[in-house]
C-alpha cells in the first residue's frame, strides 16, 4: 500500500544520509586550514591552539569524530557552529524559512512561464511562437543563474532602481533572486510540457473528444493538459527540491540570508557542524519533495493508485 511505499522511502533516507555526511566530513577534514587557528586568529599560541583543537575533539582519529557525530545526531542534536557558538538547529530554523520562501516564488514564476509556453508550443508545433519558445528554453538552460542575476542587478537595481540589490528588508527584495531561479527552471519544464502535450494530443480519445464536437480550449484544458501533466510533475518536483538545495550562489550574489548563503559561509570558516547540518536539511528536502511528487502521481493518476493497492494486497 501507499503507506507502506512511504515507510520504505523513509527507511532508504537514511543510508543517503550516512553516505553524504561522510562524504562531507571527510572532504572538510582534508581542505587545508585549521579551525581553531580560525577561531582564536592567527595571533593565537601554538598553546591555546592545541588546548582548543582537544576542546573540539579535532585532535583524534577522523572516524572517531565522525562517530562521535551521528551519536549527538541520532539524539537530535547537530552540534554546535565553531563560528558563532549557537546550536546547529538554531541557526538553520532562522535561515530555512527564507530558503523555502524563495524556492516558492521561484518555481512560482517558473510555473507561470513554462505551463502556457509548453501548451501553447505543442498545439501550435513548428509554429513561430514554438520555435521562439524552445529558443528560451535553451537559452535558460545554457544560461548560468549567477550571470542573470548579476545583470539583473545592474539593470532593475543600479541603473533604473526599481528593486533593491540584495537583503530581504522589503518584499520587493525576493523579486530579482526569484526571477533569477525561475527562468532556469521554466527552460526545463516548459520541454518536458510541450513533449508530454505532443504526445497527449495525438491519442485517440482526444481526436474522439474533437469529433464529438467538444470545443478545442476545453479539450486542451480538461482532457490533454491533465494526463500531459504526470511526467511535468516529476520535473516540477526536481527543480523545487534542486531550488531548496541549489540557489547557494543565487542568495550569495543578492546576499539572501537563506540556508545557500549559510553554507557558502561555512564553508569558507570550515565550520564542519554547520556544513553537515545544511547538508541534511538539503538531503531530507529533497528527498521529501520527491516523496510527495509519488504521492500526487496517485491522485492525478488512477492507474498509479492501483498499482499501490494491487502491491497491498499481494504483500
Amino acid at each position: 500500500m501507499l503507506r507502506q511505499y512511504i515507510f520504505k522511502r523513509t527507511v532508504m533516507l537514511l543510508p543517503v544520509l550516512l553516505g553524504v555526511t561522510f562524504l562531507v566530513f571527510t572532504i572538510i577534514s582534508l581542505t587545508p586550514g585549521d579551525v581553531a587557528t580560525m577561531i582564536l586568529g592567527q595571533g593565537a599560541t601554538a598553546e591555546s591552539v592545541a588546548k582548543l583543537r582537544h576542546q573540539l575533539g579535532l585532535d583524534e582519529p577522523l572516524l572517531i569524530q565522525y562517530g562521535r557525530y551521528l551519536a549527538h545526531l541520532f539524539q537530535g542534536d547537530m552540534g554546535i557552529s565553531y563560528a558563532t557558538q549557537k546550536p546547529v538547529v538554531d541557526e538553520i530554523v532562522g535561515r530555512f524559512p527564507n530558503t523555502l520562501t524563495l524556492a516558492f516564488y521561484s518555481i512560482l514564476v517558473s510555473l507561470i512561464l513554462s505551463i502556457p509556453i509548453g501548451v501553447i508550443s505543442a498545439v501550435k508545433q513548428y509554429s513561430l511562437f514554438d520555435n521562439l519558445g524552445m529558443v528560451f528554453a535553451l537559452v535558460g538552460i545554457s544560461m548560468p543563474s549567477f550571470w542573470l542575476g548579476l545583470i539583473l542587478i545592474i539593470l532593475f537595481a543600479l541603473n533604473l532602481g526599481w528593486f533593491p540589490s540584495g537583503g530581504a528588508d522589503q518584499w520587493q527584495s525576493i523579486v530579482l533572486p526569484a526571477i533569477t531561479l525561475g527562468v532556469a527552471s521554466t527552460a526545463s519544464i516548459a520541454r518536458t510540457t510541450r513533449s508530454s502535450m505532443l504526445e497527449v494530443i495525438r491519442q485517440d480519445y482526444i481526436r474522439t473528444a474533437k469529433a464529438k464536437g467538444v470545443g478545442n480550449l476545453q479539450v486542451i484544458l480538461k482532457h490533454a493538459l491533465k494526463n500531459a501533466l504526470i511526467p511535468t510533475l516529476t520535473v516540477i518536483g526536481l527543480e523545487f527540491g534542486e531550488l531548496l538545495g541549489g540557489a547557494i550562489l543565487t542568495e550569495t550574489v543578492f546576499s539572501w540570508p537563506g540556508i545557500g548563503r549559510l553554507m557558502v559561509e561555512s564553508i569558507q570558516r570550515k565550520d564542519t557542524p554547520m556544513v553537515l547540518g545544511c547538508i541534511i536539511v538539503f538531503s531530507v528536502a529533497f528527498s521529501v519533495v520527491n516523496l510527495i511528487v509519488d504521492i500526487l502521481y496517485a491522485l492525478i493518476d488512477p492507474r498509479i493508485k492501483a498499482n499501490y493497492q494491487r502491491k497491498g494486497k499481494a504483500a
